[in-house]
């Protein structure tokens, strides 16, 4: 799970690709996102339960600005999931770099 993510978003607005820099320790996620609109954005409330990853971060969207909540299934080197934010909850898919 750890390690470089392109975490890629389908939003009304187009797609958004995430680059997320993921740290583990035990249950616990860290790290920080990078987007066309956002530079090293720490990750926050980091969890993993089992092949489970959960964060939130506040980003700059052409929408305005937002909090996150994405949630992900890992398995092997893809992840799928969704990211909630103020203006609904999308899809997201990943691949590990």
């Amino acid at each position: 799970m750890e390690g470089r993510w392109e975490l890629a978003v389908d939003t009304p607005m187009g797609r958004r690709v995430l680059d997320l820099d993921l740290k583990v320790s035990g249950n616990e996620a860290f790290g920080t996102l990078n987007t066309d609109m956002n530079n090293n954005v720490q990750i926050v409330d980091g969890k993993v339960n089992g092949n489970e990853l959960t964060f939130s971060a506040f980003l700059n969207t052409p929408a305005g600005a937002t909090n996150t909540m994405t949630t992900v299934r890992i398995s092997d080197d893809t992840a799928t999931g969704t990211v909630s934010t103020s203006f609904g909850t999308f899809s997201v898919n990943g691949l590990k770099k």
